[in-house]
């Protein structure tokens, strides 16, 4: 599939996401509060094109485009959200998805003797750490009421249908068995993210699910992640957003842009 359109329309797709700028503007895409910019017609009765990849306008893009748009012709979307970011230029490197976060770095004290990640509601043990209930006082008790712990929610796999593809961890530490489901019971036993799996299973509770190619690096005692969302399901909208993670649980959306939209896709 590809763009459709007249020859005006390609020369407005061309100016979609300006490559090579004047300083002034190639300033960085900035979240703010500011709704206020309007995309006006000119005297041609043609709409304007978009300002750069400034999210503002992602909902109007088909109007603009028709049923296809892709500003990049298969260069690198907005290059300039790359440009003078937040914390400098450190590397990023892909981050791990929740089937690779090491289980044995979570920042859970004392330390259980036991963590086991559990896919869905029919309990199928996706990896563990540890040896089950061996510091049980009654390990046939402690083994039947660990095995009997399930959740209907967990840390979601993105690209699946809502309500399927999710995990969670059960807990087992001595005679106690406990589950973390939630970025609200993550919390209870890691009230500070002090390592890279104690902010990726946060990130993927509460943010994103760091798929989709994320990247991830570390900048100071935070986390910064350049992660994808769909924002719009029909046309299918997706956004680029450079998220800072903090070992007190709280975060920020430093920056976004347009990656893709998809006007013939209706999820």
């Amino acid at each position: 599939m590809g763009p459709r359109g007249s020859a005006a329309a390609l020369a407005i797709l061309l100016a979609g996401c300006p490559q090579g700028a004047d300083d002034d503007d190639s300033a960085p895409v900035a979240i703010d509060d500011d709704d206020s910019s309007s995309q006006d017609d000119d005297d041609s009765g043609e709409i304007a094109p978009p300002d750069g990849c400034d999210i503002s306008i992602s909902s109007q893009l088909c109007g603009w485009y028709g049923e296809w748009y892709d500003p990049f012709f298969g260069e690198e979307p907005c290059p300039e959200f790359w440009e003078d970011l937040p914390g400098g230029d450190g590397a990023f490197r892909d981050a791990q998805t929740m089937y690779e976060l090491p289980l044995d770095e979570l920042s859970i004290e004392p330390f259980p003797t036991y963590i086991e990640q559990r896919g869905e509601e029919d309990r199928w043990v996706v990896r563990s750490v540890g040896s089950k209930c061996a510091e049980a006082t009654d390990p046939a008790a402690c083994e039947a009421e660990f095995d009997a712990l399930s959740s209907i929610v967990g840390f979601f796999e993105g690209g699946c249908d809502p309500g399927f593809c999710w995990t969670y961890l059960v807990i087992n530490r001595g005679d106690d068995n406990w589950l973390i489901d939630s970025g609200e019971t993550l919390a209870l036993d890691v009230p500070i993210l002090q390592t890279e799996t104690d902010a990726g299973f946060w990130v993927i509770a509460e943010i994103n699910h760091l798929e989709w190619d994320a990247q991830v690096r570390e900048v100071g005692d935070s986390w910064q992640y350049v992660v994808y969302s769909m924002v719009y399901s029909g046309p299918v909208v997706i956004h680029k957003e450079l998220v800072e993670v903090r070992p007190d649980r709280t975060w920020q959306v430093l920056r976004a842009a347009i990656d893709y939209v998809d006007c013939d896709t209706d999820i």
